[in-house]
């Protein structure tokens, strides 16, 4: 059996911006290999916005997402926190700086 998926990665989006997945999808699974944006708000919206198309979605922080951020620490205690209003994310799942799905 065959297990693929999609890896997206360095989109650097901005509220701004317009992030459009529709019939990009290729695999039932999607890597967020980080800097995707600075602002926790778009991240958040970006990635329940993929849970559209993925059944399940494997999310490690790039440096961007620490920008602005007084410590590591404190970043990843706010995306933990946002991160478990996210269908496909589970706090108990998450291990280290990575945030993996429920299958």
């Amino acid at each position: 059996m065959k297990i693929g998926f999609d890896l997206i990665s360095d989109l650097n989006l901005s509220s701004e911006d317009d992030f459009n997945w529709e019939d990009k999808a290729t695999s039932l699974y999607c890597v967020v290999a980080g800097n995707i944006s600075s602002d926790m708000g778009v991240l958040l919206n970006t990635l329940k916005y993929l849970t559209n198309f993925y059944q399940g979605i494997f999310y490690v922080p790039g440096a961007l997402e620490y920008t602005g951020s007084e410590s590591i620490e404190k970043r990843k205690d706010t995306l933990l926190k946002r991160y478990g209003k996210l269908n496909n994310f589970t706090k108990e799942k998450i291990k280290s700086s990575t945030i993996t799905p429920t299958l």
